[in-house]
């Protein structure tokens, strides 16, 4: 049986708030630390109507949905602060610190399918979305017989993903590291096809020269020896994308379905919280989460509610709750 939030319940958010009721800076919560220094760059703000969401409408507009009174909108709001506490605390400070402020805003929108999303470096959260599917959703929505505390963390993670992506560089990432080198220069993508090094005279204007074994191009540096003096830095070509290999997949059929930018926020938030389903199915795709998180992450979530039926790859029972229940 999947345990899940209640609409209803209050004294859960209660308990989940003392969480984060601590003298220390990093406690661990079963293997997981929180660093409460990242909630100084977390607000909120309140309730708001007339919200237009980005996910298009599914229900009819012209017979009229409520929206819920002030007791359920209230009890709701706990429980989604409680789960995005959890998700912005469990992140590296520095990420969190790169992403600036974070301000999370709730509103209700029955019509369309859509939980949540972001707008600058505020992420607007519905609290009640429709939980009928548009044509090109197969997997279950989010909201069926109401959130689970893991997917509230989890689109938590994934709306912040959002904020952190910038845009068609992130496309590019993900052919360049296969058929080339890649990094990250400040907020910069760096990439390369290959270097070629040589003891000979520069022949090239654009040769970089060889210091103490190592060359030092986009703020990275090259081990290539101490036999060559210069090195010829090739530039990832039109060539080398058309000869780049796929990447093994996509993690979610959201992610497939929806894009890229959809792909990496899924991909961010499946790293954060069950890492080992990636390290099994898309081990390429867990190495650029953690080359920009800069820490590993062990599985303590169980997949609970919708999450097993938004992932491209079956999992067995064993991995659905490698943590333990909660």
């Amino acid at each position: 049986m999947r345990k899940r939030w209640p609409r209803s319940c209050f004294f859960i958010a209660t308990l989940g708030i003392l969480i984060f009721v601590t003298s220390n800076d990093s406690n661990g919560e079963g293997g997981v630390n929180h660093y409460q220094k990242n909630l100084r760059y977390l607000s909120w703000g309140g309730f708001q109507r007339n919200i237009r969401p980005h996910g298009e409408t599914v229900e009819n507009t012209k017979i009229y949905l409520e929206i819920p009174d002030l007791k359920w909108r209230v009890e709701q709001m706990k429980l989604w602060k409680s789960a995005i506490k959890e998700a912005v605390t469990i992140l590296p400070p520095k990420f969190v610190k790169k992403l600036g402020r974070l301000r999370f805003t709730f509103y209700v929108d029955r019509y369309t399918w859509e939980t949540a999303h972001p707008s600058g470096n505020t992420v607007y959260v519905n609290l009640l979305p429709s939980v009928k599917r548009p044509e090109w959703m197969t997997w279950e929505p989010w909201p069926s017989d109401g959130f689970t505390r893991e997917e509230m963390i989890f689109i938590a993670l994934h709306e912040m993903a959002h904020i952190y992506s910038i845009g068609e560089e992130l496309d590019q990432l993900y052919y360049y590291q296969y058929s080339g080198m890649a990094w990250w220069n400040d907020s910069h993508l760096e990439a390369i096809s290959s270097i070629h090094c040589s003891s000979f005279y520069p022949s090239l204007d654009d040769d970089v020269r060889v210091i103490s074994g190592h060359v030092y191009y986009g703020g990275q540096s090259f081990d290539v020896g101490k036999a060559v003096d210069h090195c010829h830095v090739h530039d990832f070509g039109v060539h080398d994308y058309e000869n780049s290999f796929p990447f093994g997949g996509w993690p979610t059929l959201y992610g497939h379905v929806r894009g890229r930018n959809e792909d990496f926020a899924d991909t961010f938030a499946l790293y954060v919280m069950f890492p080992e389903y990636l390290e099994k199915n898309f081990p390429f795709r867990r190495d650029i989460i953690k080359s920009i998180l800069a820490r590993e992450y062990v599985t303590r979530y169980p997949m609970s509610g919708s999450i097993p039926s938004h992932l491209s790859r079956t999992i067995k029972d064993t991995d659905k709750v490698s943590g333990g229940d909660k």
